[in-house]
């Protein structure tokens, strides 16, 4: 885990935190209650001094009532109680590891040169549903569907068919010969994909609609083009829903603009043959 950081999967332990987070909550409702409870009674039934206790805190100290002590127990729990909230919350927020790289640990374990797992601990990472583990590793959550699925299901080919030969990658395990690829050049080549593909939709969207003789073929492209702009925008970078709608909507806007230009240029080349026939029969 300490070589490759894409191996730094651990378990979550969701419903073991949830369950301490419903049983602190039970004993702070339970304190609450005698808590209040105690207050009634030193205000209805108690001696002079004990009726003080509700509206001072100064005397109810002093004395060392029972609201004091209630009121000292429910701020240690409420504390462990909102430790463990925030802290469920912090793990939550952290990345879940892909199928690929659960799959690759757990290969790498079921090695017998790597196994070193007993009792219990065997089936650690047995579970099917990703979800219920932790990727320790912040480029997770960074990296676009197309940069994933390069990692995911290219490299792996790559590696069993060309890369083990060219001794590629970084290795992890001299006994196995395992061998982790680099995710920041995998999001390179992502990158140089990504960039030649956006110079070249554009001028391709052009030299397409240029080639169509009717504006009903020029629209129905632009739906096409549209829609591939929008795909290559969510494959491709990790933009937000109203990023997408906004750079789509003005790649759109462009190829209206074509249009329209080609509609005002076809008119104008409609023109000149009827002016010019107007012009010899003497009108």
């Amino acid at each position: 885990m300490s070589n490759d950081k894409d191996a730094a999967i651990f378990h979550r332990f969701g419903d073991v935190a949830f369950l301490n987070l419903l049983c602190l909550q039970a004993e702070i409702i339970q304190l609450r209650r005698d808590f209040r409870r105690r207050c009634m009674l030193d205000d209805n039934y108690g001696e002079d001094d004990e009726k003080s206790f509700s509206s001072s805190f100064k005397i109810a100290r002093e004395k060392n009532s029972t609201q004091y002590v209630l009121l000292q127990d429910m701020r240690v729990k409420l504390k462990e109680y909102y430790d463990l909230a925030l802290q469920v919350s912090q793990i939550d927020a952290l990345p879940t590891p892909r199928p690929s790289q659960l799959k690759g640990l757990r290969d790498e374990l079921n090695d017998g040169a790597n196994s070193f797992l007993r009792s219990a601990e065997v089936d650690t990472w047995n579970d099917p549903d990703t979800k219920d583990y932790m990727a320790l590793n912040p480029e997770l959550s960074d990296s676009d569907l197309f940069t994933r699925s390069i990692e995911d299901f290219i490299t792996g080919p790559y590696h069993r068919h060309i890369g083990h030969r060219l001794q590629t990658g970084k290795l992890l395990d001299e006994e196995t010969g395992t061998r982790s690829y680099d995710p920041k050049r995998i999001g390179k080549a992502s990158a140089v994909v990504a960039t030649v593909l956006s110079a070249v939709l554009p001028v391709l969207t052009i030299f397409a609609l240029n080639s169509l003789p009717t504006t009903d073929q020029r629209l129905g492209l632009t739906v096409l083009f549209t829609a591939v702009f929008a795909a290559m925008l969510l494959t491709f970078t990790s933009a937000r829903k109203v990023e997408i709608f906004a750079a789509t909507a003005t790649f759109a806007a462009v190829e209206v603009v074509f249009i329209g230009s080609a509609l005002n240029s076809g008119d104008s080349e409609c023109k000149c043959p009827v002016q010019g026939a107007a012009q010899a029969s003497g009108i």
